[in-house]
């Protein structure tokens, strides 16, 4: 169990360190929002430094149980927030593309983030819908 919760930390540490990431359950966000604006709304709150509300969007593996996920979600966001001030703070992010498969049960969003300082990174997500909400598959 600790190594698996060590292998998902650094795992979500590295991811949070290059990227913006979330998790959870968006029960404010409509089934009826595409995978792609789904992201881009959770990137408003990055923006916003809402760090908590941003790692709703996440859903992390099923073997963890949800005390250990919450603390590991808690660590990379706080990693994510640290990396994110040292680049000034999200000045920008765009939807790239955007692929749902034929039943609309899976979808890869991708996303261009620029920094306040001149900086940018492009990232790819795997998002799967959970009773009708678009969510990012931490693997």
């Amino acid at each position: 169990m600790k190594k698996i919760l060590t292998s998902l930390s650094l795992f979500l540490l590295l991811l949070f360190a290059f990227t913006s990431c979330s998790s959870g359950g968006s029960k404010h966000i409509a089934s009826t929002i595409a995978p792609g604006e789904t992201v881009l709304k959770h990137y408003d709150y990055l923006k916003q430094g809402d760090y908590e509300k941003f790692g709703e969007i996440f859903l992390l593996g099923e073997n963890l149980p949800s005390d250990k996920a919450k603390e590991a979600m808690s660590a990379a966001l706080n990693s994510l927030k640290q990396a994110i001030e040292k680049k000034g703070g999200v000045k920008n992010v765009k939807l790239l593309s955007e692929m749902k498969t034929s039943d609309d049960k899976t979808a890869r969003v991708y996303i261009l983030q620029e920094f306040e300082d001149g900086t940018s990174e492009d990232y790819n997500y795997k998002l799967t819908n959970v009773n009708g909400h678009w969510r990012i598959v931490v693997e």
